[in-house]
Protein backbone atom coordinates (compact mmCIF):
# COMPACT_ATOMS: atom_id res chain seq x y z
CA UNK A 1 0.00 0.00 0.00
CA UNK A 2 2.85 2.26 0.53
CA UNK A 3 3.92 2.57 -3.01
CA UNK A 4 0.34 3.50 -4.45
CA UNK A 5 -0.94 7.05 -4.68
CA UNK A 6 -3.64 6.32 -1.76
CA UNK A 7 -0.60 4.63 0.69
CA UNK A 8 1.64 7.81 -0.06
CA UNK A 9 -1.33 9.96 0.80
CA UNK A 10 -2.12 8.15 3.63
CA UNK A 11 1.55 8.67 4.85
CA UNK A 12 1.64 12.16 4.09
CA UNK A 13 -1.53 12.58 6.01
CA UNK A 14 -0.44 10.97 9.16
CA UNK A 15 2.58 13.08 8.42
CA UNK A 16 0.63 16.42 8.68
CA UNK A 17 -1.31 15.35 11.47
CA UNK A 18 1.80 14.44 13.82
CA UNK A 19 3.46 17.75 12.31
CA UNK A 20 0.27 19.41 14.01
CA UNK A 21 0.38 17.50 17.28
CA UNK A 22 4.33 18.24 17.29
CA UNK A 23 3.82 22.33 16.60
CA UNK A 24 1.82 22.42 19.72
CA UNK A 25 4.20 20.72 22.03
CA UNK A 26 6.88 22.78 20.76
CA UNK A 27 4.76 25.68 22.17
CA UNK A 28 3.82 24.01 25.19
CA UNK A 29 7.29 23.58 25.69
CA UNK A 30 8.61 27.12 25.07
CA UNK A 31 5.69 28.76 27.01
CA UNK A 32 6.72 26.59 30.16
CA UNK A 33 10.76 27.60 29.37
CA UNK A 34 9.28 31.18 29.40
CA UNK A 35 7.64 30.93 32.55
CA UNK A 36 10.40 28.63 34.58
CA UNK A 37 12.99 31.54 33.13
CA UNK A 38 10.72 34.23 35.52
CA UNK A 39 10.77 31.58 38.33
CA UNK A 40 14.57 32.57 38.17
CA UNK A 41 15.97 29.51 40.46
CA UNK A 42 19.70 29.64 39.35
CA UNK A 43 19.52 26.65 37.29
CA UNK A 44 21.24 25.86 34.35
CA UNK A 45 19.05 26.04 31.07
CA UNK A 46 19.54 22.25 30.31
CA UNK A 47 17.77 21.59 34.03
CA UNK A 48 15.11 24.03 32.57
CA UNK A 49 14.47 22.05 29.86
CA UNK A 50 14.58 18.96 31.51
CA UNK A 51 11.65 20.42 33.72
CA UNK A 52 9.56 21.78 30.75
CA UNK A 53 10.01 18.24 28.72
CA UNK A 54 8.68 16.59 31.94
CA UNK A 55 5.55 18.76 32.40
CA UNK A 56 4.87 19.16 28.33
CA UNK A 57 5.20 15.33 28.38
CA UNK A 58 2.70 15.00 31.46
CA UNK A 59 0.27 17.63 30.03
CA UNK A 60 -0.29 17.63 26.55
CA UNK A 61 -1.23 14.17 24.81
CA UNK A 62 1.33 11.74 23.68
CA UNK A 63 -0.03 8.31 22.45
CA UNK A 64 2.82 6.91 22.82
CA UNK A 65 2.09 7.04 26.70
CA UNK A 66 -1.06 4.69 25.90
CA UNK A 67 -0.92 1.63 28.38
CA UNK A 68 -0.95 -1.51 26.31
CA UNK A 69 -3.79 -1.98 27.36
CA UNK A 70 -5.76 0.11 25.73
CA UNK A 71 -3.63 -0.27 22.42
CA UNK A 72 -5.57 -3.37 22.44
CA UNK A 73 -8.55 -1.76 23.34
CA UNK A 74 -7.94 0.14 19.52
CA UNK A 75 -7.56 -2.82 17.98
CA UNK A 76 -10.61 -4.77 18.87
CA UNK A 77 -13.83 -3.79 17.89
CA UNK A 78 -14.96 -2.73 21.50
CA UNK A 79 -13.34 0.84 20.66
CA UNK A 80 -11.38 2.69 17.60
CA UNK A 81 -10.43 5.83 19.48
CA UNK A 82 -9.60 4.34 22.83
CA UNK A 83 -6.35 6.00 22.74
CA UNK A 84 -8.31 9.90 23.10
CA UNK A 85 -10.35 9.05 26.34
CA UNK A 86 -7.45 7.43 27.93
CA UNK A 87 -5.32 10.44 27.28
CA UNK A 88 -7.15 12.78 27.92
CA UNK A 89 -7.65 11.27 31.50
CA UNK A 90 -4.00 11.12 31.88
CA UNK A 91 -3.22 14.53 31.09
CA UNK A 92 -6.50 15.81 33.20
CA UNK A 93 -4.97 14.12 36.15
CA UNK A 94 -1.21 15.56 35.65
CA UNK A 95 -2.69 19.58 35.09
CA UNK A 96 -4.89 18.75 38.49
CA UNK A 97 -1.63 17.56 39.84
CA UNK A 98 0.77 20.47 38.80
CA UNK A 99 -2.00 22.72 39.47
CA UNK A 100 -2.56 21.71 42.88
CA UNK A 101 1.31 21.34 43.72
CA UNK A 102 1.81 25.08 42.91
CA UNK A 103 -0.25 26.58 44.94
CA UNK A 104 0.07 24.82 47.59
CA UNK A 105 3.95 25.18 47.88
CA UNK A 106 4.31 21.42 46.68
CA UNK A 107 6.39 22.27 43.69
CA UNK A 108 8.69 24.71 45.62
CA UNK A 109 9.07 22.09 48.60
CA UNK A 110 10.04 19.15 45.60
CA UNK A 111 12.64 21.94 44.13
CA UNK A 112 14.11 22.75 47.65
CA UNK A 113 14.31 18.90 48.25
CA UNK A 114 16.43 18.70 45.05
CA UNK A 115 18.91 21.57 46.52
CA UNK A 116 17.34 24.52 44.16
CA UNK A 117 17.27 27.59 45.90
CA UNK A 118 13.88 29.28 45.65
CA UNK A 119 13.23 32.93 46.57
CA UNK A 120 10.06 34.21 47.67
CA UNK A 121 9.69 35.88 44.31
CA UNK A 122 9.79 32.80 42.13
CA UNK A 123 7.53 31.01 45.09
CA UNK A 124 4.86 33.50 44.57
CA UNK A 125 5.62 33.54 40.45
CA UNK A 126 5.04 29.48 40.76
CA UNK A 127 1.56 30.08 42.78
CA UNK A 128 0.68 32.79 40.66
CA UNK A 129 1.40 30.21 37.90
CA UNK A 130 -0.89 27.92 39.87
CA UNK A 131 -3.57 29.72 40.11
CA UNK A 132 -3.88 31.12 36.29
CA UNK A 133 -4.55 27.58 35.44
CA UNK A 134 -7.07 27.30 38.39
CA UNK A 135 -9.17 29.89 36.69
CA UNK A 136 -8.28 28.23 33.07
CA UNK A 137 -9.62 24.90 34.56
CA UNK A 138 -12.68 26.75 36.17
CA UNK A 139 -13.51 28.78 32.90
CA UNK A 140 -13.35 25.85 30.99
CA UNK A 141 -15.49 23.38 33.42
CA UNK A 142 -18.09 26.88 33.15
CA UNK A 143 -18.04 27.09 29.25
CA UNK A 144 -18.72 23.66 29.30
CA UNK A 145 -21.48 23.82 31.55
CA UNK A 146 -23.03 27.11 29.45
CA UNK A 147 -22.22 24.96 26.23
CA UNK A 148 -24.64 22.03 27.38
CA UNK A 149 -27.70 24.30 28.63
CA UNK A 150 -27.03 26.62 25.14
CA UNK A 151 -26.48 22.74 22.69
CA UNK A 152 -30.17 21.27 24.54
CA UNK A 153 -31.94 24.37 25.16
CA UNK A 154 -32.18 23.90 29.18
CA UNK A 155 -33.24 26.68 31.21
CA UNK A 156 -33.27 27.06 34.72
CA UNK A 157 -36.74 26.45 34.86
CA UNK A 158 -36.27 23.04 33.35
CA UNK A 159 -33.75 22.12 35.72
CA UNK A 160 -30.69 23.60 34.11
CA UNK A 161 -29.28 24.81 37.73
CA UNK A 162 -28.52 21.27 37.97
CA UNK A 163 -26.11 20.20 34.79
CA UNK A 164 -22.80 20.01 35.54
CA UNK A 165 -19.66 18.70 33.68
CA UNK A 166 -17.88 15.50 34.79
Amino acid sequence: LSRTWAGKATKKTFELYQAEDDIFKIIHFQKTMDDMKKWDLGLSNDALEEMAAARTRDLMPNYALVPKSVKWLRRSPLSDFAAWPAEVTRVSKNLMRYTFDDVTGKTVQRLKAHGVEVSKDAADSIRRQGYRRTAGLTAAAMAGDIGLKNIFDVSCDQGGDNLFIL
